[in-house]
C-alpha cells in the first residue's frame, strides 16, 4: 500500500501574511549564526487540559528560513518545515549564513492545549572551509596574471563607461544594414538584421529572418577568450523560476574558471580601480574576485513586494533568464508563459542558432531608424519555445520587450553591470544610470534583490541597457512600406482559391517554397496583372492563364527584399487581381519543415 503525495495538488497554501504572522507573532524564535547544530526537544509535552488522564505528546513544529543544509538529506536550502515528535528525534542543521528558526505548535482550537516544549539548540561544531574545486586546466598555458592597471587616465563617473566599452579587448565588431539593405561593414564580426518594428502581438511574426544574420563562431568558440567559458555556465539553471537549483561540483569549477578568467582583464581591472577610488575602498584583485562571485553567482531569496522567490541567481536572471509558466497546464492546446531578465546577445544568438528563440521585430521607444542605427544594442520582441528531453514544446515563452548590448564581451558586461552596482549601493543612483558609450546615450538599469524588511540587498537581481539615443543622429530619408494589419475575416470561396503552400521547406528556402491556387469556375481567367502577397503586401507577380478547374504551383522566388516571403512562424497570403481586390486570403500559424499545409475551400 502507498500514498501519493502530489506536491501543487495536496499541498494547502498557507499564504505571505500567515506565514509573516508564523514568524511575528506565532511562534518563538531564534536566529542562529554560522556553524552546526544539534536541535532537540529539551523537555516538555503538549497535552489536553479537558482530559489530564492523556500522556501529552513531545511535539514541535520548526520553519526554518536563511542559507542552511540538513544534514539529514545533505540538500541546501533557504527555507523549510520540519516537525520534531520525539524526545530522540534531532535536526542536525549546518547553518551556512544567518538562520532563523521559528519553533511552533498548531490545532484546530488552541484554548484546550496545555504544557509547553524546551528545546536544546547546541552548537556542535563550524563549518569547515570546503576547498576550492581545482578548474579544468585549459588547452594552452594561461599567460601570468597581470596586476598592473591599463593607462587609461583619469577615472571620472562622467566617463567610466566609455573607458569600460574601448578597452574591452574581446569585443566583437558589429554591422547593421544601410537603407538600401546591404551591410555596412560585410566584413564586421556580427551582421545584425534588425529588419521591422515587432507587432506587440505574440501570434505575429513580423521579422522573416534571424536577427543574427552571421556570427564569428571561430572567435566566439576560441579556448583562449572568455566567450567559451561563458558559453559552459548558461546550461546550468533550471528554465523555470519555481524549480530550486543545487549546485554541483562541476558547476562550481565552470564558475571559478570563469572569474579566473575575466578577473585580469582591463574592464575588470578598471572597474575595481573606480570602484576604489570613487567610494574610498581598498579591495584587492582576490577580494574583488570574491565580491563577483557572491554578487553574480550566490543563490539567494528575493522578497519583492512582500513574496518571497527562492534560488534567484543575478548571473542566471541577467545572462540565462526566467521562465514564469505552469507545468500542469492540463489540456491546454498550448502552454503560455513569459520570460523575465535573458540580456545576453551571446545567449540569444546560441538560441536563435538552434531554434529555441524566435526574433520578432526591434520594440524601441524612439522614431524612426534611431534604434536600428546603434548596432551595439538591441531592443525587441522575443518568443522563446521550451522543449522537453524528448524534443516536445511545453511552454512558449514571451518577452514583450527586452535588450541587451551586442558585441560586448562577457567581461565587459560584468564590469559595466558591477559599476552600476556599487553606485547604488554607495547611494549615488537609485535604479537608473544614465551613461554615453560609442557616441551612444543609455539608460543603464541595476536592480539589486529586497530584503524581508523592504530594503536593498546585496546582489544583483537584474541589469540592462535602455537606448536613449544616438548623439546628433539624423533620420535618413528613406521610403518605408506601409504595414496595412491583418484583416479579422479571411476570404477563401471566389473565383480562384489558394488551395495549399509550402511555406518551410528542407534546406534553402529560396526558390522552394510554393503556393497553389485553383481555378474553380468553368471559365479561362487571365492572371496578367495579379499577384501572391505576404502579410507585407510585398508581392510575386502572375502571369499567363488558368484554365477551369485547373491548379497552378505558384513559386515564390523571393527576387528581391520587397518581393513575396512566407514565414515559418506565422503568416499571412493573399491573391490580389489587376484592380488590387483581394480574390483569396489565408493565414497559418506555424509551418514546420517540408510540412504542406491545406485551406479549406
Amino acid at each position: 500500500m502507498e500514498i501519493k503525495v502530489d506536491s501543487r495538488k495536496n499541498c494547502y497554501s498557507l499564504g505571505d501574511e500567515v506565514v509573516k504572522k508564523i514568524e511575528e507573532e506565532i511562534s518563538s524564535s531564534t536566529t542562529l549564526e554560522s556553524g552546526v547544530y544539534a536541535i532537540s526537544i529539551k523537555s516538555g509535552t503538549f497535552s489536553d487540559v479537558n482530559d489530564p488522564t492523556k500522556t501529552g505528546q513531545p511535539l514541535v513544529l520548526l520553519w526554518i528560513y536563511g542559507k542552511f543544509i540538513n544534514k539529514q538529506n545533505n540538500i541546501p536550502a533557504s527555507a523549510t518545515w520540519v516537525s520534531l515528535n520525539s524526545y530522540d528525534d534531532k535536526l542536525t542543521l549546518e547553518v551556512i549564513e544567518k538562520t532563523t528558526v521559528c519553533a511552533f505548535f498548531f490545532d484546530s482550537d488552541s484554548r484546550d492545549n496545555a504544557g509547553e516544549i524546551r528545546l536544546n539548540l547546541q552548537k556542535v561544531g563550524v563549518i569547515e572551509e570546503t576547498p576550492v574545486v581545482t578548474p579544468p586546466k585549459p588547452p594552452i598555458p594561461v599567460t601570468p596574471p597581470d596586476t598592473s592597471l591599463p593607462d587609461v587616465g583619469e577615472l571620472t563617473p562622467d566617463n567610466i563607461y566609455q573607458v569600460l566599452w574601448e578597452n574591452d579587448e574581446n569585443q566583437f565588431s558589429v554591422s547593421p544594414r544601410n537603407s538600401e539593405g546591404e551591410w555596412e561593414n560585410p566584413d564586421a564580426d556580427i551582421l545584425l538584421d534588425e529588419q521591422v518594428k515587432a507587432s506587440g502581438k505574440r501570434s505575429i511574426d513580423l521579422a522573416t529572418r534571424p536577427l543574427f544574420h552571421q556570427v564569428n563562431e571561430e572567435k566566439l568558440l576560441d579556448s583562449n577568450r572568455t566567450y567559451n567559458s561563458f558559453i559552459k555556465l548558461l546550461d546550468n539553471y533550471a528554465i523555470r523560476y519555481l524549480d530550486p537549483e543545487f549546485t554541483t561540483e562541476e558547476e562550481v569549477a565552470e564558475q571559478q574558471h570563469f572569474l579566473d578568467l575575466i578577473i585580469n582583464t582591463k574592464p575588470i581591472q578598471i572597474a575595481r580601480e573606480y570602484i576604489n577610488q570613487q567610494f574610498g575602498e581598498n579591495i584587492s584583485l582576490a577580494k574583488f574576485r570574491q565580491n563577483l562571485q557572491r554578487m553574480w553567482f550566490e543563490i539567494y531569496t528575493n522578497y519583492y513586494r512582500g513574496k518571497s522567490t527562492e534560488f534567484c541567481s543575478g548571473f542566471e536572471h541577467v545572462f540565462v533568464g526566467e521562465g514564469k509558466f505552469d507545468l500542469h497546464a492540463g489540456n491546454k492546446k498550448e502552454n503560455l508563459g513569459k520570460i523575465s531578465g535573458y540580456h545576453s546577445w551571446v545567449k540569444f544568438y546560441l538560441d536563435e542558432k538552434n531554434q529555441r528563440v524566435n526574433y520578432l521585430g526591434y520594440k524601441y521607444d524612439l522614431k524612426g531608424q534611431a534604434g536600428i542605427a546603434n548596432p551595439n544594442v538591441v531592443t525587441l520582441q522575443q518568443l522563446q519555445t521550451v522543449t522537453d528531453m524528448q524534443g516536445n514544446v511545453i511552454a512558449e515563452l514571451i518577452k514583450e520587450k527586452g535588450g541587451f548590448f551586442v558585441g560586448a564581451s562577457p567581461e565587459c558586461e560584468i564590469a559595466i553591470a558591477s559599476v552600476a552596482f556599487y553606485e547604488s549601493v554607495n547611494g549615488r543612483i537609485e535604479d537608473k544610470r544614465r551613461a554615453k558609450m560609442d557616441g551612444a546615450k543609455y539608460d543603464l538599469v541595476v536592480y539589486r534583490n529586497i530584503n524581508p524588511n523592504g530594503s536593498r540587498g546585496e546582489f544583483i537581481r537584474s541589469f540592462f541597457p535602455i537606448f536613449i539615443g544616438l548623439d546628433d543622429f539624423e533620420e535618413p530619408e528613406i521610403d518605408r512600406p506601409e504595414i496595412i494589419p491583418v484583416e479579422d475575416v479571411l476570404k477563401n470561396d471566389g473565383a480562384i482559391v489558394i488551395t495549399s503552400a509550402l511555406p518551410n521547406p528542407e534546406g534553402r528556402d529560396e526558390g522552394n517554397e510554393w503556393v497553389e491556387i485553383k481555378n474553380v469556375t468553368d471559365m479561362v481567367i487571365n492572371l496578367s496583372g495579379w499577384q501572391l502577397q505576404d502579410k507585407f503586401e510585398r508581392g510575386e507577380n502572375l502571369s499567363g492563364e488558368i484554365q477551369p478547374q485547373e491548379t497552378q504551383r505558384i513559386t515564390v522566388l523571393r527576387s528581391s527584399p520587397n518581393s513575396m516571403q512566407m514565414t515559418n512562424k506565422s503568416g499571412l497570403i493573399s491573391l490580389v487581381d489587376n484592380q488590387s481586390e483581394v480574390i483569396a486570403k489565408v493565414k497559418y500559424s506555424k509551418a514546420r519543415s517540408g510540412t504542406i499545409l491545406s485551406f479549406a475551400v
